[in-house]
């Protein structure tokens, strides 16, 4: 007799590349659609959500498509990424008025772009190495995306059995 995890390991090998890759990508795609349809305005969930500023770049890509593709709307997607930014909003001002202070030579807006490209790891807003991350604007992760966590989490049982 199968168990549930043997059943699903079984039935994705029916799909396309990678079995264990389907499974882990099924696992992400039903936590984001939960907490898009159950959490969005749960306090625990959003403050996390908040102090990692959002989800890394895959992960805030693939929520923005599952929610549009459900829902047929960015709403909760909206929601989540206003509470970064109403948090953050201080260190963001501060940053752009610091820009309009130094040089009157260039814009603001080409400054910009030559400290973001300088200083922003490659995730944006995740290190890799699960290190503190500081961005342009005088912000820092607090967390790790959460997404990331949940798929690594999810990856223990079936590949150390």
């Amino acid at each position: 007799m199968l168990d549930f995890s043997a059943i699903q390991l079984k039935s994705s090998f029916e799909h396309q590349g990678c079995p264990l890759c389907y499974l882990r990508h099924k696992d992400v795609a039903c936590h984001i659609y939960g907490v898009l349809y159950e959490y969005v305005n749960d306090p625990d969930v959003r403050d996390s959500f908040v102090a990692s500023l959002g989800y890394c770049r895959d992960h805030a890509w693939q929520q923005q498509m599952t929610e549009m593709g459900r829902c047929k709307d960015v709403l909760g997607t909206g929601t989540m990424y206003e509470s970064v930014l109403q948090q953050n909003l201080r260190g963001i001002e501060q940053f752009i008025a610091t820009l309009h202070a130094d040089d009157t030579r260039t814009g603001w807006l080409s400054r910009l772009g030559g400290k973001s490209r300088t200083t922003q790891p490659d995730s944006y807003n995740h290190s890799t190495t699960g290190e503190q991350v500081n961005l342009p604007f005088g912000l820092s992760t607090g967390g790790h995306c959460r997404v990331c966590e949940v798929s690594d989490e999810g990856d223990e049982p079936s590949t150390h059995s």
